[in-house]
């Protein structure tokens, strides 16, 4: 066996598989569609689809998909045979033009919001030629969108395009008011950090919550902890390690440069990464990633958690997203510069970034979240739940400064971005790393890190890309209506832009600690919003401001919108709905005959005179006992009362106020009783043995 990087992209239909096995036109026509600057014909699509085809047939598939990604958050894949019988009845292997560009599936069984009647089962899925069709197994994956017959977008990935092209129009309209007139398009890039947890699987298979809710309901604190974050960066024992080989490998023939693994802050828990890439390839590589951990996980007897919150005590897991824009010339907006033009570019792009940040930031904070992300936000061990942005101590100044004049000189403003060169001549950066900030300047690109680690990255990027799509177009605007003539002009202009968008915007910028709570009141006085939870944030999809920027730039309809809210309420009710559920049954079902069975040793031991502490121990299990038969009859009243209600609004209410609280009060006991009770009598693994370390 070869090394594992001579077998890189080996199953994907890249851009070199491209150029050797398309005809040039055919290939430059494959290369236009993919920045959406012209269509694809049928002769050209038939050529594309029989080169595919033969490509995928020599590696092994006999079957292929449309690969999308509905509103449930995954991604979905129907298969279909090459193999057809000709008019003979001999068969023949064939992928047409027209199977390649367009497929049906039953739209009905997927959720819409209420977009369609039940009664509608047609839906459509149409081949996205921006990210690269790829083999798995014996199946070609056809990357697509998924569209109803009347046109509604019923996926993730069809407004990130749509956010995409708006956000790529409206920065080269501002680079050319800038002279940068050789841009075409401008493309954002993303760096995804996924974390995760590995458990055992043959423990985690006695664990109902661990199977059905991806995490843990309930479990007394680890005696280890994460407290003295001594497994950080720590080196990975021998059966990670291989999985981790055999993880790296699949991503690597699949053409994902994966390319940093290591232990997190918490037992059991990891970090998996890529390099940066184009946004919507990357978003798609992180579906396949997230599916490699967990399908990879279970040939080494473990199963892959990706819930942001799978242990109470241990810190949860995220998925960072770094973002950048680059343009068609090879030039990073995000990086300063030392010179004008580019350091005034640098300036508009972050202030545009600043404005959308500030302007939609509860509709980020919705997009980045889900019930599970509820566990994991705004505790001492992620971003703070407020929104807020650290452009670090010198960029912050700079900011606060334009915020309250525009007489900055072209000496100083070149002489704060100039970049500071060591020896080995690299720029050394002028910000650190702030943990508490949700969203942080890193040198050249912003870090978001309030993204749920289970989550599709695709909706939080969307409005990111939207509201820069707008704060853009205001500056272009302001440019176009401006003296742009001499340098002299464009440095004043420039000046007056950002100064006027950081009187308005500038609260969102802050570098001190998030976990303090002064924190709490300083960002209530700069008047950010205040959201105690995810579903407080959910209304934020249907504000007349987010339906504006949406079909503003044709990302979403109003329609489309209101149907989102509606998933993502239904979504959040059989998210809490089924762990509650869950806990119920194996409180009363395996808990509940454990203390019975204690109760009954510790009887016959009071009986047989051997103790006087017995007896404490038998009062505190029968106590123990009542608590959770209390506990657990508390839990399914308010499981019943939510069930019983009809408006998925007022449920979801229920589910959090009644039936999360009734489910914490079970838990405690819960927890109580797995301190108190013999190992050997639990009926359920605890964390300490289920974590992989």
């Amino acid at each position: 066996m070869g090394h594992p990087f001579e077998t890189f992209g080996k199953y994907q239909f890249n851009r070199s598989v491209m150029r050797d096995r398309l005809p040039k036109p055919v290939y430059q026509k494959y290369r236009g569609a993919m920045k959406h600057q012209q269509f694809i014909d049928q002769m050209t699509a038939d050529a594309i689809a029989h080169a595919m085809k033969t490509w995928a047939m020599e590696l092994g598939a006999t079957h292929f998909c449309h690969w999308f990604q509905p509103l449930n958050g995954r991604t979905a894949e129907k298969h279909e045979a090459f193999i057809q019988p000709d008019h003979n009845g001999v068969p023949l292997a064939r992928l047409s033009g027209k199977a390649l560009m367009k497929g049906e599936t039953d739209g009905s069984s997927f959720p819409n919001g209420g977009l369609r009647d039940t009664f509608e089962a047609r839906g459509y899925t149409f081949w996205d030629t921006n990210s690269y069709a790829f083999v798995r197994g014996t199946t070609l994956y056809i990357p697509s969108v998924f569209m109803s017959y009347r046109g509604d977008t019923l996926d993730l990935k069809m407004p990130l395009i749509k956010a995409l092209d708006a956000l790529s129009a409206q920065a080269v309209r501002v680079l050319h008011d800038l002279g940068k007139t050789d841009v075409n398009w401008v493309e954002p890039t993303l760096g995804l950090e996924q974390e995760f947890f590995l458990v055992e699987a043959s423990q985690a298979a006695h664990r109902p919550d661990l199977k059905l809710c991806g995490r843990a309901l309930f479990g007394s604190e680890m005696l280890q902890g994460g407290h003295l974050q001594d497994t950080y960066f720590q080196g990975m024992n021998e059966r990670v390690q291989q999985y981790m080989n055999e993880v790296n490998r699949a991503c690597w023939n699949l053409g994902i440069y994966a390319s940093i693994e290591h232990n997190e802050v918490s037992p059991g828990q990891y970090e998996f990464s890529s390099v940066f890439g184009d946004a919507i390839t990357t978003v798609d590589q992180n579906m396949v990633v997230m599916d490699i951990l967990e399908n990879v996980a279970t040939h080494h007897g473990f199963q892959c958690l990706l819930h942001e919150k799978p242990f109470d005590g241990l810190n949860g897991s995220g998925k960072h997203s770094n973002f950048s824009l680059t343009t068609s010339t090879g030039e990073n907006l995000f990086d300063p510069g030392d010179e004008q033009p580019h350091d005034l570019r640098f300036l508009l792009f972050v202030t545009a970034f600043i404005v959308a940040v500030d302007r939609y930031q509860t509709l980020l904070r919705m997009a980045a979240s889900d019930e599970g992300n509820d566990h994991r936000l705004g505790g001492n061990e992620a971003p703070p739940a407020i929104i807020s942005i650290n452009l670090g101590e010198t960029l912050h100044d700079l900011f606060m400064e334009l915020a309250k004049t525009t007489k900055i000189p072209k000496v100083k403003l070149t002489s704060i971005l100039e970049p500071v060169v060591t020896l080995a001549d690299l720029s050394i950066e002028t910000t650190d790393r702030n943990r508490t900030s949700p969203v942080s300047f890193t040198g050249n690109r912003f870090e978001l890190r309030m993204l749920g680690s289970s989550l599709n990255a695709s909706a939080m990027n969307t409005f990111l890309f939207a509201g820069m799509a707008e704060s853009l177009e205001e500056i272009a605007l302001q440019l176009e209506s401006s003296d742009t003539s001499t340098p002299e002009a464009l440095h004043d202009t420039t000046m007056q832009i950002c100064h006027h968008a950081l009187e308005q915007h500038q609260r969102i910028l802050f570098t001190g600690d998030g976990y303090k709570k002064e924190w709490v009141e300083e960002s209530k006085r700069r008047g950010l919003e205040q959201v105690s939870g995810y579903l407080d944030s959910i209304d934020a999809i249907t504000r007349e401001e987010t339906v504006r920027l949406c079909e503003r730039f044709g990302v979403l309809s109003r329609e489309e919108l209101v149907a989102r809210r509606e998933i993502l309420i239904e979504r959040f009710n059989h998210s809490v709905g089924l762990q509650g559920q869950v806990l119920a049954r194996m409180a009363s079902k395996g808990i509940y005959p454990a203390l019975m069975e204690y109760q009954i040793r510790l009887q016959k031991a009071v009986a047989g005179g051997l103790s006087t502490s017995l007896e404490k121990k038998a009062k505190e299990n029968a106590r123990l006992m009542d608590a959770l038969d209390v506990a657990s009859t508390a839990l399914k009243e308010s499981l019943k009362k939510a069930e019983g209600m009809d408006d998925a609004k007022r449920q979801s209410v229920c589910y959090r106020d009644e039936v999360r609280e009734a489910m914490r009060a079970l838990e405690d006991i819960c927890n109580e009783i797995e301190a108190f009770v013999p190992e050997e009598l639990l009926p359920y693994p605890a964390s300490s043995v289920l974590v992989v370390q």
